[in-house]
């Protein structure tokens, strides 16, 4: 649950983490994170846009420079 609005937050679970990276839970960001969008593309997952103009709906943006936006998801 998200504990700003209440809302149901989904959860996909994946081995699709690379060996070496880590272990345990990871947050995916597939509008600025190349990976996660092309996962997210891959099983038809929405992507929702928190970068605002940043994210063009094509492809991950990983810039640091973004105002973050949509905060009641």
């Amino acid at each position: 649950m998200n504990p700003f609005n209440g809302k149901e937050i989904p959860i996909w679970i994946s081995e699709y983490v690379l060996a070496g990276y880590g272990t345990g839970a990871i947050m995916a960001v597939p509008c600025g994170d190349e990976r996660d969008h092309k996962f997210a593309q891959y099983f038809n997952i929405p992507i929702t846009n928190i970068i605002g103009e940043a994210y063009n709906g094509l492809e991950a943006n990983p810039t640091k420079e973004a105002i973050l936006e949509n905060p009641d998801l």
